[in-house]
């Protein structure tokens, strides 16, 4: 089942509608899920992933207004 929300994108406060199977980090369901909970609490690991989210994705995102030490 797809989350209502990105959890990646809401860890910084941003929130978005989970992109579902266009997300790298999804796979019939969302592979973040059960870090969801660490997400908020880690900037590094949240700053990581979403870098990395940017260089799988296949096609451009819209501009996203990251917070210091997000970009």
């Amino acid at each position: 089942m797809r989350p209502t929300t990105c959890h990646l994108l809401e860890a910084v406060d941003i929130v978005e509608p989970c992109p579902g199977e266009q997300c790298p980090f999804y796979d019939e369901t969302c592979l973040l899920s059960d870090l969801h909970s660490q997400l908020a609490a880690n900037p590094l690991l949240v700053q990581t992933l979403l870098g990395l989210r940017e260089k799988l994705e296949d096609g451009p995102r819209p501009s996203i207004a990251y917070g210091p030490g997000f970009e």
